[in-house]
């Protein structure tokens, strides 16, 4: 990264340079820049939120006095967010737990059938914990977090079907005695460790942002990392499905896999051309 930096620092305007590009990794996806738009690379730190501005502008950052605007660009390029998704994850686990406990509480006090799954390793949680314990590159603190959680889930588990065996044999205040014991020492302890799980993954997002001065506009765009510098030639971009994208201006293929180029300009205006974040002057072709 500081070898990076220092060739950014250094760069120089001569034709050689047009060909090298930095690599943004969004979603584990790979798409470059031009180094020649490319001033400088900074770990966002306050950024503070801008009326009137696209929902895909995340805010504005101030940099050594300068007051720029800071695209957020995997949503601007239509891309799901992991954290997003793993936080949905975490969310409905929660709402899974409660509602699991209210079931529960449901079938002892009205002496009824219980329809959710008494084994820990079938319910919605279960599954989906026994798939990411199964991915060998798990980040090692959100596999540590899930094994520490398993022994309490499967706790849940167990003290319901102990409460819903002593209802069969008649023992309804034992049964609630369970069921109280769920809700008010395990089910906590669940919701405290899937708490402890989302702070894990909201830490994974490394916003990074890499500094752009294009055609006389000054902005910040977010990348979760910068991997390295490519140098490709530029006969060799290709167009195709991909490059229908608005953001999209080619692609470049090699051994490691697919580049996409982003359009800047694209990224900047809308379908009619209108600039839809404020810069300092018209876009030129």
């Amino acid at each position: 990264m500081n070898q990076l930096q220092k060739e950014i620092q250094e760069k120089s305007k001569n034709i050689e340079l047009q060909e090298k590009f930095i690599v943004l990794q969004i979603e584990n996806e790979n798409f470059v820049i031009p180094l020649e738009y490319v001033s400088e690379i900074v770990k966002v730190k306050d950024v503070t939120e801008a009326p009137h501005q696209p929902e895909w502008v995340k805010g504005i950052m101030n940099l050594r006095d300068s007051v720029i605007s800071l695209v957020d660009t995997r949503k601007r390029l239509g891309l799901k967010h992991t954290a997003d998704e793993e936080s949905m994850f975490v969310e409905k686990s929660k709402a899974a737990h409660l509602n699991w406990i209210k079931k529960l509480e449901e079938a002892v006090i009205n002496n009824t059938a219980f329809s959710l799954t008494l084994d820990h390793t079938k319910c919605d949680f279960g599954k989906a914990a026994i798939h990411l314990l199964a991915k060998k590159d798990l980040d090692t603190r959100v596999r540590r977090k899930l094994l520490e959680l398993e022994p309490t889930h499967h706790a849940v588990h167990n003290e319901g079907k102990i409460a819903l065996e002593l209802l069969k044999e008649g023992k309804k205040e034992l049964a609630l005695e369970k069921v109280e014991k769920i809700e008010n020492e395990i089910v906590p302890e669940i919701i405290r460790y899937l708490d402890e799980l989302n702070v894990i993954f909201q830490s994974k997002v490394k916003d990074i942002a890499v500094i752009i001065e294009y055609k006389g506009h000054h902005f910040a765009m977010l990348a979760d990392d910068i991997t390295k510098m490519k140098t490709f030639k530029p006969d060799n971009k290709q167009k195709g499905a991909l490059t229908d994208n608005p953001f999209i201006s080619g692609v470049f293929d090699d051994s490691e896999g697919l580049y996409q180029e982003l359009n800047l300009k694209g990224v900047l205006t809308g379908q009619n051309d209108e600039l839809l974040i404020e810069t300092e002057q018209p876009l030129e072709e």
